[in-house]
């Protein structure tokens, strides 16, 4: 897994990647383990009908083993976040091995079961490796429905021109997914979104980091309103 270098916020000056450098710091720490005074689960609630998600912002362990963080994801949510009104959760430090979404009990997964009821679309965002050839997927879950379709239309649209797919290589199917959690909890529905490696490094390219964050503030406004007016 790629990390960022802690010298390369000199060389960027869009407003954008500055903001998103920032905020990725506290996920950053301890090599991507997290600040060891934060709860494992960071909320900024604004109220709003969609929740970001980023589930894999820090390392993660499941079952004993470690999975490295989609580094960028945390940082990313929240600026999107922040950019278009919409409330976000992160993984922001590391907790114990977990196994099942029955057994975990972590401040993360408190945080979202108590957000469900109170939204109508998870926006799950994770990342992916270069070499599935993809850069954006959208991933409908076990039980998608209409809201979901729709969302998945909405995001696929936003990233015309792009090597966007649905459900592959990624499906959010997996009972371990947030995605899968969500629509089998609900009452909120979820679409899980990954995003290639390339777009999450904007330290290689800070070009293919901005195009990424006007995309997806494009998706999910379009998403707030769609809400919205229903």
């Amino acid at each position: 897994m790629w990390r960022w270098s802690a010298t390369w916020l000199s060389v960027v000056s869009h407003p954008d990647i500055e903001q998103w450098a920032r905020l990725e710091r506290k996920y950053q720490a301890r090599d991507y383990a997290g600040e060891p005074d934060r709860s494992s689960g960071y909320l900024v609630n604004r109220g709003s009908e969609i929740l970001l998600v980023a589930p894999h912002s820090v390392n993660s362990i499941r079952h004993g083993v470690e999975r490295p963080a989609d580094a960028g994801t945390g940082g990313l949510a929240e600026l999107l976040g922040a950019k278009t009104d919409v409330s976000v959760l992160t993984f922001a430090r590391t907790a114990p091995s977990w196994e099942t979404w029955n057994t975990r009990e972590d401040d993360f997964t408190r945080i979202l079961r108590d957000q469900l009821g109170g939204v109508r679309l998870v926006v799950v965002l994770q990342g992916m490796a270069d070499r599935h050839g993809v850069d954006i997927c959208v991933g409908l879950g076990p039980d998608p429905s209409e809201l979901t379709d729709h969302a998945s239309k909405v995001l696929l649209r936003a990233f015309n021109g792009y090597e966007a797919s649905e459900n592959f290589p990624f499906t959010g199917e997996p009972e371990y997914t947030v995605t899968s959690f969500t629509q089998k909890t609900g009452p909120a529905t979820a679409v899980q979104v990954d995003v290639a490696a390339v777009h999450r490094d904007f330290a290689a390219s800070a070009k293919s980091g901005v195009r990424a964050v006007a995309r997806f503030t494009s998706a999910l406004t379009s998403l707030q309103h769609h809400l919205g007016s229903d």
